[in-house]
Parts: C-alpha cells; structure tokens; sequence
C-alpha cells in the first residue's frame, strides 16, 4: 500500500474495502504534499453477483432400496458440484441438471465464472420399505476358542424380519455364536421381501500363550526338596498373565522352588482367563544303599 495517504469510496474503512452487494464500486486514493500539492486517483471495482440456483426433489425412491432424484435449476453454463465430486457438470441450455443417487442428503455448489459460488443441500428420502440393520459383536476371547458371536438388529421396512447366514435359509434367528474368527455375511429380509446385507468380522487372538521356562533344576539328593523351576516367561494370548503349579493358587510370581522330584503342570491364565498348561518333570538321584 502507498505511504500516506487515505483511502476513500462506498464501502471503504481504511485499508480495507467491503462490499455486500454486487456492482460497481469506486476508490479513490488521496495524497496531500507538503506545500498543499494534492495528488489523487480512482479505481473501480466489479464485484460479481454469485450465482442463483434451485433445488427441487423429483422423485423419492420407491420400492425397497430404490434411486430418487433432485433438480438444480439456475443459468445455462454455471458449473455445478454435488458432494465434493459425485456429480459434476454445467447446466444445459434451459439451465438445468437433473441428479439421480440413493436415500442421503447432497450438498450442491454452482460456480459461474468469476463470481464467488453458491451452495445449498437437498435430501432425497429412504425408501418407505428399505430396511436398516447392524450388528452387535462379541469377539474371540482365546485363540481358537470358537466363541465369538454376531447379533443382527434389524429396523425400518416392514416386521417381521428373517435372518439368513452365510448364505443360508431365512430364519427368526438373529444371534449367531461359536464362532471363529473370520468375515461373515448375513442378509435381513422384511415381511415385504425387502434385504440388507452386512458383511461383519469376528476378531480373534493372534496367538496362542506360550511359556518360556528360564532355569531348572533336579534335586541334589534323594529326598530333598530344592528342585526349581524359574523365570516363567509367558506369551500369547493378551497379558498381564498369571502362573499356577498343578492348580493351586494362581500368581505373578514367575518362579517355583523347594520342590521334591515329581512332574508338574504349570497352568498359565491370560487377562481373558484363559489357560494354556505345560509339563514339567524333576529328578531325584537314586537313593544310596549302604552294604555292611
């Protein structure tokens, strides 16, 4: 901006110009020398009007999950945009475009050359019998437990509703357990014969619980009761685990010792409670026989 100086015109506060309204607009700059010289010009400024447009609903859908449409109507050759690249275009010579999609609310913006653009939204209603369902799932809690489950609620169209999974009959079934982890598809139909389908994941646990045993150790002598078995490392599963010896209490304690020769399992629990057993066995020496 020039040094000095003032700034005026419709609009103008400052440095700053504001306009509301399309048109014309001038600004002139004034500058007022020492010794009373004055210097001034003027400039115009064309702010365009954007552009005007309607929407009308055409046609709502019909049937099950049928397609309704919308009209834009403004001037032929304005550009228009519909949810970020959906549908693009321009109007045609009587200034319309007709946009036809499913159930869902569409933003629409109109551009015409330089003018700012316009935006508005339209909604094209769900089908009066289309039906709507999600599901509830419950997920793997061991690795290869089996015991997922999918439940299927179902709304919208008409009740009652039937069930068919993977691929099966239709049935009043809608919770469907002892599952493995994996993608299962399941279609919901209504009373007019109407379907959704889902396509749902069972999560399982990537790995079953292993167990890392550190040291141990027979006993020394026969009798004794200094046997060991130490440094449980545990993995798999979903940690923190815990360690218990032949079923007793279970622990975080990751060492057993003072143990007479014997075999043991040692039953590993994860977070989820499940339990993965290993065997162990402690020696004893052979007990010394004296001969006189």
């Amino acid at each position: 901006l020039p040094t000095g100086g003032s700034f005026s015109g419709t609009g103008v506060a400052g440095h700053f110009f504001n306009y509301a309204t399309p048109g014309t607009y001038g600004i002139t700059y004034t500058k007022t020398f020492a010794g009373g010289c004055s210097f001034s010009r003027t400039v115009y400024v064309t702010v365009n009007a954007s552009p005007v447009f309607d929407l009308a609903l055409q046609s709502a859908p019909t049937g099950c999950n049928g397609v309704g449409s919308f009209l834009i109507t403004g001037t032929p050759g304005d550009a228009y945009d519909v949810n970020s690249g959906e549908h693009t275009g321009t109007l045609d010579g009587a200034g319309e475009a007709l946009i036809s999609d499913s159930a869902g609310t569409y933003n629409v913006v109109v551009t015409s050359g330089l003018s700012c653009p316009s935006s508005d939204t339209v909604s094209i209603p769900s089908a009066p019998g289309s039906v709507s369902a999600y599901a509830d799932i419950t997920h793997e809690t061991c690795f290869g437990a089996s015991n997922g489950s999918i439940t299927v609620n179902a709304s919208a169209g008409t009740a009652p509703y039937t069930y068919s999974f993977e691929g099966g009959a239709f049935g009043s079934e809608f919770v469907f357990d002892t599952l493995a982890a994996g993608f299962y598809d399941i279609d919901v139909k209504d009373a007019n014969g109407c379907i959704v389908s889902l396509n749902e994941e069972v999560e399982g646990v990537a790995n079953a619980i292993d167990l890392t045993v550190q040291y141990s150790s027979d006993v020394t002598c026969f009798g004794a009761n200094d046997g060991t078995i130490q440094g449980l490392t545990a993995s798999g599963g979903n940690g923190p685990y815990t360690f218990s010896l032949n079923g007793d209490e279970y622990t975080t304690e990751d060492s057993f010792v003072d143990l007479p020769a014997a075999n043991y399992t040692v039953y590993v629990k994860d977070a989820n409670g499940c339990i993965a057993q290993f065997s162990y066995s402690i020696s004893s020496p052979a007990q010394l026989v004296g001969v006189v």
